[in-house]
């Protein structure tokens, strides 16, 4: 797999996508205030992050620690979501999504979030449909992959609206539910890279 996986990493190496791509920056998101900070114990943002967050094969698939701050008083609750936008698909790989956070739970450990359950938040589904944290493992070969976690602050009606979701969603059932409901947001992006 290795000769296979690092001859398609070169030969989609000039492929990503750009930042439009991600949810934050979609019709219904890009217009809400940029006031909440997402910051990691693990990275900085724009920084590489730690080994022990890659996924499964390349390390520990721990989540990295992630602190949500410049809480809105309008948000009843908190979405984070996941993103790589610079594999060489259409669309961004979801790699986490974590939904209805309580607004007294908005700081989490390394590894927390990788497949823990709680009464103040729930999970959504990754690209595999599990719930799972998905960790970074970028094809070799194929540079630097972005990995954009983002907040967002929602309203009642969203947080309503997801509360009553019979089983647990993907992106895009979050982003068509929480579109134009969005009162703030935050992003903070790590790097990874196998070459």
């Amino acid at each position: 797999m290795g000769f296979i996986e690092r001859t398609l990493g070169k030969l989609f190496y000039n492929y990503k996508l750009t930042e439009d791509a991600l949810m934050i920056n979609q019709e219904g998101f890009k217009d809400a205030p940029r006031s909440l900070t997402l910051t990691s114990e693990d990275f900085k943002d724009g920084e590489h992050m730690p080994v022990a967050t890659a996924g499964v094969g390349v390390g520990d698939n721990k989540c990295p620690s992630l602190k949500i701050t410049g809480l809105e008083p309008n948000a009843k609750s908190y979405v984070l979501l996941c993103q790589d936008i610079d594999v060489p698909i259409l669309i961004p790989v979801t790699h986490m999504v974590i939904y209805n956070i309580s607004p007294s739970k908005t700081t989490f450990a390394l590894d927390e979030l990788s497949e823990s359950t709680s009464d103040l938040y729930k999970r959504g589904k990754n690209l595999y449909r599990n719930t799972k944290y998905l960790g970074p493992r970028p094809l070799e070969a194929h540079g630097p992959h972005r990995y954009c976690f983002q907040a967002f602050g929602i309203n009642e009606i969203a947080t309503t609206a997801l509360s009553k979701l019979s089983e647990p969603p993907r992106a895009i059932h979050v982003q068509e539910i929480i579109k134009g409901n969005v009162v703030s947001t935050g992003l903070l992006t790590g790097i990874y890279n196998r070459e």
